[in-house]
């Protein structure tokens, strides 16, 4: 499952985490959110690859080295 979650989808995930659009653990609407934006390679996951993004959060931005927002 980790070799689909590509450093751009974790980098898309991240912007609209920071933006603020969305409740993170809404599929849907980040889905839409990627979509709106042309996130393509986030909006192209599916729930269950979401849901291992949410459970490896922190891992995945470690180890793309993707600095982190602690304030968003």
């Amino acid at each position: 499952m980790e070799k689909q979650i590509t450093k751009e989808v974790m980098e898309q995930y991240e912007q609209i985490r920071k933006m603020g659009p969305c409740n993170m653990l809404d599929f849907y609407c980040v889905q839409r959110t990627a979509n709106e934006l042309e996130f393509y390679s986030l909006a192209s996951l599916t729930k269950k690859e979401y849901t291992f993004i949410l459970s490896n959060f922190g891992k995945l931005m470690k180890k793309y080295e993707i600095p982190q927002n602690q304030g968003a």
